[in-house]
């Protein structure tokens, strides 16, 4: 069966994930194309994601039938998240570190919380700085998780791995890893190759336990 034929029928849902994360100079043209489908496809299901500023700020808003904004967690909420015994140090460490308790008003941060601290005392946490506070939960979440995986090779390698291919990411533009866009372009030197042969080994042993992390 064609993809016309389930478009004709109104049998398809479009999930379109970041908008904000369109060049600025192309969201409004962006913006007119979907309206317009909409227009010759009105029973077609259809989500639309995007940052609250950054939609806020379109000249031209999306003709949906509805909108749903996500609030950030309150206080209870990341009382109720962190209530195991394990988590008694983040929960002690919060409550003078108003910064920290900032962070965890967010859904993914305060699972990256959870699990980079889990088990830590007060003194631990606080050994970050405050300047540096979103930096050490990164590098602490990052390496808890490569810690989990099965990989055949060590954290120190695989963090060497995703460094290489982040700078491959940034040098040709991209914003979203697709594996599929994986290109032998991307390879100017012998050890470049090695690189590559290592970062598809760890791609494929930390896809599963990042998505799930998320």
């Amino acid at each position: 069966v064609s993809q016309s034929r389930y478009l004709q029928h109104d049998q398809l849902l479009f999930l379109l994930d970041g908008l904000d994360e369109v060049q600025e100079e192309h969201r409004s043209a962006c913006v007119e194309a979907i309206n317009a489908f909409r227009k010759t496809h009105p029973y077609t299901d259809m989500v639309v994601c995007s940052r609250l500023a950054d939609y806020t700020a379109l000249t031209q808003q999306l003709a949906l039938t509805g909108a749903i904004a996500l609030d950030k967690l309150t206080p209870s909420q990341i009382d109720d998240y962190l209530a195991g015994a394990e988590f008694a140090g983040v929960r002690q460490a919060m409550q003078p570190d108003g910064e920290l308790h900032q962070l965890a008003e967010t859904p993914f941060l305060l699972n990256a919380i959870a699990t980079a601290y889990r088990g830590c005392s007060p003194y631990q946490l606080q050994l970050a700085s405050k300047e540096r506070r979103t930096t050490h939960l990164f590098a602490r979440y990052v390496e808890t998780r490569l810690r989990s995986t099965s990989s055949t090779y060590v954290p120190h390698e695989q963090l060497r791995f995703m460094g290489w291919l982040a700078r491959r990411m940034v040098e040709h533009g991209k914003t979203t890893f697709y594996i599929e866009e994986l290109q032998p372009s991307w390879l100017q030197s012998g050890i470049n190759k090695w690189f590559y042969r290592g970062a598809i080994g760890v791609i494929f042993g930390l896809i599963g336990v990042l998505i799930g992390g998320l």
